[in-house]
């Protein structure tokens, strides 16, 4: 099953799109991304954040309306990250890691300039300087958090992909029919559910997100502690002054330019989340200004509302109310049909799914006594253990 995802002004995944293919290849996923664009958004400036399967990425790379300034593709970081464990071990997956999702640039500058000391100094593949030539001819704006321009909205990984993956794991072994049904209500009830928290939340009085908020809050608590320095009022622009840190791995003590009439920070945040930094928001307060005009409406709660009511869904009747069909005849190939046992997994794996399976199982517990090891149909509190239904001896 392919899937396509977005994340609403929660932070959490909105479901766009699912295919059933036989396999993942090129032209899979070609088929599938021409649908989204034919049936889903024709908009411009859309990003594409995917892991690296050869299929989904020539494809994006050769057809135009996945390339700039229609779409811009991008790797998940996670993704990159397995890669570098799988072929060179846990530290320098873990230093990669790193430095792709540093949000600053000299942050970035200073992990991976790590990363490559490990590299090629330090590490299993020491002297092996085409391993992080491999890293840097990938370009920077498709793996680096920091050089992206602010198209993820704070989108890492593809990590929200795993989590409706994980909604809909049984059902991917069901019959054709039953898996896509079962999709189809869980959706449903998905959207309902979102629709109704977001309302209840705007009942409450608030514009924006919970997720939005919060962040925010933690902001502007930070924003008190800084120093604002006034370089250019007609230009807005400014030098914020961060206060000391001991806690911090960077210790604090920075100086970062804000340009309010062109919506940068050099924090990078502003760009990245779309949400006032803790600078700018001290340079609201400095001036008696409103932070909230540099909040996208992205994180509104009537534009996740509208999300997820723009295209409601269409009930489905009963087979017996169905018009009558007069197109071709489908067939079974008999070739293709299931043969005895149990039917392959062609799911391809990936580290989330060693992750799970190592986790320990949860113990079976009874519902009547809430003791281990037994249930409420073998508890020793019912006569002989047979039955709830029966009365038990006191």
């Amino acid at each position: 099953m392919l899937i396509a995802v977005s994340q609403d002004a929660e932070n959490q995944l909105f479901p766009i799109a699912f295919a059933v293919v036989e396999r993942e290849t090129k032209e899979s996923w070609g088929w599938f991304l021409d649908c989204l664009r034919c049936y889903v958004t024709q908009r411009t400036g859309l990003c594409l954040i995917s892991d690296r399967h050869h299929g989904l990425v020539n494809y994006a790379k050769d057809e135009p309306s996945w390339r700039p300034p229609y779409a811009y593709h991008h790797y998940c970081a996670r993704h990159i990250r397995a890669n570098y464990v799988r072929r060179h071990g846990q530290v320098a997956g873990r230093q990669v890691f790193c430095a792709t999702t540093g949000i600053q640039p000299r942050k970035f500058e200073r992990e991976l300039n790590k990363t490559k000391r490990f590299i090629v100094t330090d590490g299993p593949n020491k002297g092996k300087e085409k391993v992080y030539d491999d890293l840097m001819a990938i370009p920077l704006e498709r793996w680096s958090f920091a050089h992206d321009g602010g198209m993820r909205y704070g989108s890492k990984t593809t990590n929200v992909v795993e989590c409706f993956n994980g909604v809909l794991k049984d059902a991917r072994h069901l019959p054709i029919t039953a898996m896509v049904m079962t999709t189809f209500f869980k959706s449903i009830e998905y959207f309902n559910d979102k629709v109704r928290k977001s309302l209840a939340r705007l009942d409450a009085g608030h514009v924006y997100s919970e997720f939005a908020s919060t962040k925010y809050d933690t902001w502007r608590q930070k924003s008190r502690r800084h120093t604002v320095v006034e370089f250019n009022k007609v230009e807005g622009i400014y030098t914020m002054q961060t206060p000391v840190n001991p806690t911090s791995p960077y210790k604090g003590n920075h100086l970062h330019i804000v340009k309010l009439n062109e919506g940068t920070c050099t924090c990078n945040k502003l760009q990245q989340w779309k949400i006032p930094c803790s600078h700018v928001i001290a340079i609201c307060t400095y001036h008696n200004l409103d932070p909230l005009q540099y909040f996208s409406d992205y994180w509104k709660l009537e534009s996740n509302i509208a999300m997820y009511s723009s295209l409601p869904f269409q009930s489905v009747y009963d087979e017996e109310y169905w018009p009558n069909y007069f197109g071709d005849t489908i067939v079974p190939d008999k070739d293709r049909l299931r043969g005895k046992g149990r039917p392959r997994y062609n799911r391809i794996r990936n580290e989330m799914d060693d992750f799970a399976e190592s986790q320990p199982s949860q113990k079976q517990s009874c519902k009547l006594c809430g003791q281990v090891g037994h249930n409420r149909r073998t508890c020793p509190l019912t006569r002989g253990g047979a039955s709830s239904s029966e009365p038990t001896n006191q």
